[in-house]
């Protein structure tokens, strides 16, 4: 009981790992940028082979193509790109909605599934 103490409020009722990886591979999710707060991005997630870990397509402001890599580490989801890489918890708030928490705090906008 001591270490929920520890723990932020919401760290309950994020996705466990087992759970991102029934979510997100295979699927296709969309939001708007949170660095800028306006240019929309989409990306489609490969399937899971059972590593835990495979390939992203995305398009940026609907003309700029990317390719980076998804990988879950304990119950965090995880992207990595070219000069970098960040892990995020995700919390299902809708049947289609995620927020996505950024060392315990939550991000401006949430991720839609497709």
């Amino acid at each position: 009981a001591f270490l929920l103490g520890l723990l932020p409020a919401h760290a309950q009722d994020c996705m466990t790992q087992r759970e991102l990886l029934a979510t997100l591979p295979g699927n296709q999710i969309s939001g708007v940028s949170n660095r800028d707060g306006k240019t929309p991005w989409v990306q489609a997630y490969s399937k899971d082979n059972g590593s835990k870990k495979g390939l992203i397509s995305g398009i940026w402001n609907k003309k700029d193509k990317y390719q980076k890599e998804w990988y879950v580490k304990g119950d965090q989801w995880c992207e990595k790109w070219d000069d970098g890489e960040g892990c995020w918890q995700i919390e299902r708030v809708g049947a289609k909605k995620l927020r996505v928490y950024k060392d315990g705090k939550p991000l401006k906008n949430t991720w839609k599934l497709k």
